[in-house]
C-alpha cells in the first residue's frame, strides 16, 4: 500500500531517470519492468524474496521505516522503474539491521538472475548516502508504523478500527 501510494503520488516523475536505481538502465529481472504497479504486483515481487530468504515480517516494517526516511532525505523518488531497486536497498538494510547475523548482499542478488552483485553493493551505497547513514529505527517509531499498518490492513479487510491511523505516506521518520 505505501510503496504504491509513493509511486502513484509521482505521477510527474515516472520518466526521469534515477541512476543506478532505474530499472531501465539495470534490470533486476526481465519480467515487470514499468509496467503498472498494484499491490499484486508488490506483494509476489516482496514474497520472491522474503521467503527464500525467510526474513521476518519485522524487517519489512522496518525497511518501510528506512525507504521513507531515504525519500525524504534525497532526491530519491519512487516510479515504475525504481521502486523494485529502492525497497530491495530497504530490505538489504533493514535485514543487516534486524538480524544479528546478517544476510549478505550476494543472498538477495542470488534470488534476482539479473542483479550482479556489484550493482548490489553500489545500490546499498547510494541507499545509505541517500539515509544519511541513519539506519536506526527507533522502538516508537517501529511501533507506529506497526500500529499504522495494522490499522490500514483492518480498514483494507473491512472492520472497522478503534485506533486513528498514524501513518501516511512520507511522514514521520
Amino acid at each position: 500500500e505505501a510503496v504504491l501510494s509513493h509511486v502513484e503520488g509521482n505521477g510527474e516523475l515516472q520518466e526521469a531517470r534515477q541512476g543506478g536505481f532505474d530499472e531501465r538502465e539495470r534490470p533486476l529481472n526481465a519480467e515487470g519492468l514499468g509496467v503498472a504497479v498494484t499491490l499484486d504486483a508488490v506483494q509476489r515481487w516482496l514474497w520472491s524474496i522474503l521467503s527464500p530468504l525467510s526474513l521476518d515480517p519485522e524487517c519489512l516494517i522496518i525497511s518501510l521505516v528506512l525507504l521513507e526516511r531515504a525519500l525524504s532525505k534525497s532526491e530519491l523518488r519512487l516510479t515504475l522503474y525504481t521502486w523494485r531497486p529502492c525497497l530491495l536497498c530497504a530490505l538489504v538494510v533493514s535485514s543487516k539491521s534486524w538480524y544479528d547475523k546478517a544476510i549478505f548482499n550476494v543472498d538477495f542478488s542470488s534470488r534476482l538472475p539479473h542483479c550482479q552483485l556489484t550493482h548490489m553493493n553500489a545500490m546499498e551505497a547510494a541507499f545509505l548516502k541517500a539515509l544519511d547513514f541513519k539506519t536506526n529505527v527507533t522502538m516508537t517509531l517501529y511501533a507506529k508504523y506497526f500500529f499504522a499498518l495494522q490499522d490500514v490492513l483492518t480498514y483494507k479487510n473491512g472492520a472497522a478500527s478503534t485506533r486513528r491511523a498514524t501513518w501516511s505516506p512520507g511522514g514521520g521518520y
